[in-house]
């Protein structure tokens, strides 16, 4: 048995310390095991901020290379929808302008698809660790999102137009890769551990 006090080792049956003088038994007793009980407490709380940091941490990282990704699919839709379709069949449209209308549509949809992809995903890369845990739940922890939604749509009308096409069958396999990648890589985490990340509050 130790001294409460001083910390002196004494004898199981003495009632006071030899070193300090202080009176030991059950009252001392109940203190000591007050103060472990104290610090254990304080070490579990301690454990379980950084777990949830951690958890923090990790939802950040995901968020970034997912965000990346878009950024890149998406600047190619803006490449595909306005270099390379009015670029290299400019004079097409001119002169076919009537039966091509349609695919013009499409083209300049694409275009605009890509730039708010992109304005989107750059956002998120510049504000994603400032984001309150709320606020990346709202937005990452949905399976189904509007940005999924017409990304899709408008690669798959570009492919029923020209399915022959690479580019048109490239595209909805990389808007689809990418959205079911953020579903299994981000929200889906997210959603596992959504207890744990709003307990941190």
């Amino acid at each position: 048995m130790y001294c409460s006090n001083c910390g002196s080792q004494v004898e199981d049956n003495v009632k006071f310390c030899s070193n300090c003088g202080k009176a030991i038994g059950k009252k001392n007793d109940d203190e000591i095991d007050k103060n472990e009980s104290s610090i254990k407490i304080n070490n579990s709380i301690e454990t379980h901020k950084e777990d949830i940091k951690e958890q923090i941490e990790i939802v950040q990282s995901r968020i970034l290379i997912v965000e990346a990704i878009w950024v890149f699919v998406s600047i190619y839709l803006v490449w595909d929808g306005v270099i390379l379709s009015f670029g290299s069949d400019l004079n097409f449209y001119i002169e076919h302008i009537y039966n091509s209308f349609f695919i013009v549509i499409l083209d300049l949809c694409e275009a605009i698809i890509g730039v708010i992809n992109i304005i989107g995903s750059v956002k998120s890369i510049l504000s994603y660790k400032r984001m309150t845990t709320d606020q990346i739940i709202k937005k990452y922890g949905k399976y189904i999102k509007i940005k999924y939604i017409y990304n899709i749509v408008i690669c798959v009308a570009l492919f029923v137009w020209d399915p022959l096409h690479v580019k048109t069958i490239l595209l909805p396999l990389s808007t689809i890769g990418v959205a079911i990648f953020e579903m299994l890589f981000v929200t889906k985490y997210i959603r596992k551990n959504k207890e744990k990340l709003l307990s941190q509050t």
